[in-house]
C-alpha cells in the first residue's frame, strides 16, 4: 500500500519525504515500514509501504505523540539493525518537525 493521504497535522511535502524514507529503508534492509498519524487510540496510515495481506499484528512504535511507525518485518532483523533504523527515522523526524 503506497498512496496519497491528506493529514491535518502533516503537510504533503513531509508525507512525501516519509514515503521516500520508507523506500530507502526497503532498499537497504529489505523490509516494509509505514508511518501513521496517531489520533488517540486510532493509528491511521499516512505514508510508506505496507502489505495488507500480512495476517500477523504489526509492531507499532510511537515516534511522537501524533506520529508512529508500523512494520511486520522490523522484528525479523537483528536488534542492532532494528535500533539503527529507528535511530535513522527519529533523527529524520527531529530534523523535519
Amino acid at each position: 500500500m503506497n498512496g496519497t493521504y491528506i493529514s491535518d497535522q502533516f503537510d504533503a511535502d513531509f508525507i512525501r519525504q516519509l514515503d521516500f524514507l520508507a523506500e530507502q529503508i526497503k532498499q537497504q534492509y529489505k523490509i516494509n515500514i509505514w508511518f501513521v498519524e496517531i489520533l488517540n487510540r486510532r493509528w491511521s496510515y499516512i505514508a510508506g509501504i505496507c502489505d495488507p495481506d500480512q495476517l500477523l499484528p504489526p509492531l507499532r512504535i510511537e515516534l511522537k505523540s501524533n506520529l508512529g511507525l508500523v512494520s511486520n518485518d522490523l522484528p525479523d532483523l537483528p536488534p542492532e539493525q532494528q535500533q539503527d533504523i529507528i535511530n535513522q527515522i527519529v533523527n529524520f523526524i527531529h530534523q523535519k518537525l
